[in-house]
């Protein structure tokens, strides 16, 4: 069963289409890279997705419910997504830990969740430091780990590691998808970078 079908999704702004017949299905555990210039429509389509826009034509379903048509918007925060942003998005007033915490749904596993995804993304003592306290690959590793740790049906990542310098850019990529593989989420990446695709 497809985790992801998008059924001719069109979309427009300020009358001119950013998006024209777009018709997809993403299998369960599989990672799909879209392509494309920046201004094409990539991050568009992750906003339609995720519901941050409303479908002005076509279907999106998400594991076989329709999520998203003309006459049906189900919300954000229902739809089981994960979203990983080009900034980060981490909340700048919030410990490490707080951070991923805001994003748990099942408070009574949170402590040892979180332990073992600091593992994971080899940051074991990031628990109590702030965002400004951390590098920019430790910036997007609590950031990749925050998406994560609320275990989506599927996750959307735009443009995750434009931000990073080119020494840790493959690191990160590498890390990015061995914790993407292990935690079995698909996974749709817009990027501009033929390399990184």
């Amino acid at each position: 069963m497809p985790v992801l079908k998008i059924d001719n999704l069109h979309h427009k702004i300020k009358n001119n289409y950013v998006l024209q017949n777009i018709s997809i299905e993403l299998q369960d555990d599989k990672i799909a890279c879209i392509l494309g210039p920046s201004g094409c429509g990539k991050t568009t389509l992750l906003r339609l997705i995720s519901g941050l826009e409303k479908t002005q034509k076509g279907k999106i379903f998400i594991k076989d419910k329709l999520v998203s048509s003309p006459t049906k918007h189900i919300k954000t925060e229902e739809r089981n997504i994960g979203f990983l942003f080009q900034d980060f998005a981490l909340f700048p007033h919030l410990t490490v830990e707080k951070n991923l915490k805001f994003a748990i749904k099942n408070h009574k596993n949170a402590e040892k969740d979180i332990g073992d995804i600091l593992k994971l993304i080899k940051l074991p003592n990031a628990l109590k430091k702030y965002p400004h306290e951390l590098s920019g690959g430790e910036q997007q590793r609590v950031a990749l780990a925050r998406s994560i740790i609320s275990k989506p049906q599927l996750l959307l990542l735009d443009e995750p590691f434009s931000n990073l310098d080119l020494s840790l850019k493959e690191e990160i990529r590498d890390d990015t998808l061995h914790l993407l593989q292990k935690f079995n989420i698909s996974v749709i990446i817009v990027t501009h970078d033929p390399f990184e695709a």
